[in-house]
């Protein structure tokens, strides 16, 4: 009986968070997602806090007389059933099969050297509680296995920084070690896939930040959700300035050794119309995206590559569940990682920054 009701539990977890999920995924009024994440927080702590105070006066019993709850909790039991049926399909699925060759990580801790010179005092708060990583920077070189993918394009290096939410949280040097970083790593080309600039007060890092990356091919960027809180106009037009190219323009052409590499951005739904492919038989063709929701809009189009970030790998990761928070249509199911779906690779990262204090 007592696996019943936790499993009920869970079933509630699922139900409820999922709906924060699918709520910060659309374009709406910023005042319509924060009552839906009010709305869901209440019901998700609510609902328990109820059941628990009809256990406490008149036993378990007191459950399974209650028509309503012992209703709802008998859904709940089989929503939680089909979503560890759902998270066990998708950890098999052919999606994530086959396309990542192999991996190299190294770890940057940034809590020594930047750790404290955070000035506002609850971020710094919260870096010191054991287990926060929103000061460690992983750097992953990833190898890829790219359906089609010219000979003259193999090995070419694609630096992919996303989701970096400079709001002055955190402090200018920690950007500017990660900028140095992203330089020394010498890609062939750098690609911002959104959320890049939280507060107006921050267009003047860019000149410290964003301008000073540097890539054979050029620097490309898209804007995310987070970017459109702000004066996103001016954001672009200090990107512009600095050289760096947007992508959801118009789509650009560069070459590398001979061969032709034409890259689009999409931001929708935060922003539109997404720029298109203008040579279908490129040989290789690259999607900016902000959110991996667009992943179909990408395979429809025959590119080769998407790259995506928004859903911040989940924020926090509960082993063995993983993922639980993912701003997106799917759930979870592209928090962060690579996946292919026919002939497109898409490539999540788990992005750079953080506006929550932790990770």
């Amino acid at each position: 009986m007592n696996f019943f009701w936790l499993l009920a539990l869970v079933g509630h977890a699922v139900l409820w968070i999922g709906l924060v999920n699918r709520g910060h995924a659309y374009e709406i009024p910023r005042w319509l997602v924060e009552t839906i994440t009010l709305v869901c927080g209440a019901a998700l702590v609510g609902i328990p806090a109820w059941a628990a105070w009809l256990w406490g006066a008149g036993g378990l019993d007191s459950l399974w007389t209650h028509p309503v709850l012992r209703g709802y909790a008998a859904v709940m039991a089989v929503l939680a059933v089909a979503a560890t049926l759902w998270r066990a399909w998708l950890s098999v699925h052919p999606e994530r099969r086959g396309v990542l060759l192999g991996a190299e990580k190294r770890v940057v801790d940034f809590s020594d050297s930047h750790g404290l010179s955070i000035a506002n005092p609850v971020p710094r708060l919260f870096c010191r509680v054991p287990g926060n990583q929103v000061l460690t920077l992983s750097i992953e070189e990833k190898h890829l296995s790219i359906p089609h993918l010219p000979p003259a394009c193999a090995g070419l290096r694609v630096a992919h920084l996303s989701d970096l939410h400079l709001s002055g949280r955190f402090g200018l040097p920690m950007y500017r070690d990660l900028i140095d970083l992203t330089n020394e790593s010498r890609p062939d080309l750098i690609a911002l896939t959104g959320d890049l600039i939280e507060k107006d007060a921050c267009h003047a890092w860019i000149a410290d930040t964003y301008a000073r990356l540097a890539a054979p091919l050029g620097v490309f960027y898209i804007l995310g959700n987070h970017d459109k809180k702000c004066g996103h106009a001016e954001t672009r037009r200090l990107l512009d300035a600095a050289g760096l190219l947007d992508a959801s323009r118009a789509s650009t052409t560069v070459e590398h050794h001979g061969a032709a590499i034409e890259i689009v951005g999409n931001e929708l739904p935060w922003f539109g119309p997404p720029s298109e492919f203008t040579n279908p038989h490129a040989p290789l063709r690259l999607v900016l995206a902000h959110t991996p929701d667009q992943f179909g809009w990408a395979a429809e189009r025959n590119a080769h590559l998407m790259l995506a970030g928004h859903n911040h790998g989940g924020q926090v990761r509960f082993p063995p569940l993983g993922a639980i928070l993912s701003p997106s249509k799917h759930g979870a199911r592209y928090n962060s990682g690579v996946f292919r779906r026919k002939g497109t690779v898409m490539h999540v990262t788990r992005g750079a920054g953080s506006l929550a204090p932790f990770r």
